[in-house]
C-alpha cells in the first residue's frame, strides 16, 4: 500500500464534478480518497490493538468510522471507481480478471463493514460480545481494503490514465453522481465532528510543530 504522510483535509481538496473535469482530476479526488481512508484505517487498527489487549476503546469512534465508510466509500467512491474500470475493460480487456475481482471486493468491504457496524451498536446497546471476535473482524477489513487499495493504485488507476481516451473520461463524469465527502469535504457532517477531532489530533502527534 502506498505510504500516506499527508491528510487530505476539508481546506485542500474539491469534489464538485462538472463536464469540464479532467482525468487527473477524477483519479486525483479518488487517490485523495484513499489517503483519507489509510487514516482512517489507521484510526481502525489502533482500536483492534487496544480491543486485543483487553484496554479501554472508544466504541463511538468505532461506530462513527465504519458508519462513514458505508455512507461514503461503498456508495460513492467504489460506484466511480467501477465506471472507470468498465470502460478500461473494454480498451484493455486483459485486465478482465483483475476488474472482476476489484469489484466482487467492493461489495466484500461492504459486507463485512456493515456487520461490524452492527456488531458496534450492539456492544453499544450493552450487548454480550467477545472482544477478540470484533478485534478479528477489524483486523481482516484492514487488511483487505489495504490490499485492495493498493491492486487499484498499482494495477488500475495506471492502466486507465494510460489507456482511456478523453471521451472515455467524459463518460464517466457524466456517469458518475456527485457527493460532497461527509468528513473530509468542505462541509463537515455534524455527525463526524468527533472523528474529524480524533483525525486532526492523530495528524498533530505524526506531525508536531517544530
Amino acid at each position: 500500500m502506498p505510504e500516506y504522510t499527508d491528510l487530505i483535509t476539508r481546506d485542500n481538496i474539491q469534489r464538485r464534478v462538472n463536464t469540464n473535469q479532467s482525468m487527473l482530476e477524477i483519479i486525483s479526488n479518488l487517490r485523495a480518497d484513499h489517503t483519507n481512508i489509510a487514516k482512517l484505517l489507521q484510526q481502525l487498527s489502533a482500536q483492534a490493538a487496544l480491543l486485543a489487549k483487553g484496554e479501554y476503546i472508544n466504541y463511538q469512534l468505532l461506530a462513527e468510522i465504519m458508519q462513514y465508510f458505508i455512507n461514503y466509500p461503498d456508495i460513492h467512491h467504489h460506484p466511480c471507481e467501477e465506471q472507470i474500470f468498465k470502460l478500461l475493460r473494454n480498451r484493455l480487456p486483459e485486465t478482465g480478471g483483475t476488474i472482476d475481482k476489484i469489484t466482487a471486493e467492493h461489495n466484500q468491504i461492504a459486507k463485512n463493514g456493515a456487520r461490524i457496524l452492527d456488531d458496534v451498536k450492539q456492544i453499544q446497546g450493552n450487548a454480550i460480545f467477545s472482544r477478540m471476535d470484533l478485534s478479528a473482524l477489524l483486523h481482516a477489513y484492514i487488511e483487505a481494503y489495504k490490499t485492495h487499495i493498493e491492486t487499484e493504485e498499482r494495477q488500475l488507476f495506471q492502466r486507465a490514465e494510460q489507456s482511456l481516451t478523453p471521451a472515455d473520461w467524459q463518460e464517466i463524469v457524466q456517469a458518475i453522481k456527485t457527493c460532497e465527502d461527509p468528513l473530509f469535504g468542505n462541509a463537515l457532517v455534524g455527525e463526524y465532528q468527533s472523528l474529524y477531532k480524533s483525525i486532526m489530533a492523530q495528524a498533530v502527534t505524526e506531525n508536531p510543530v517544530q
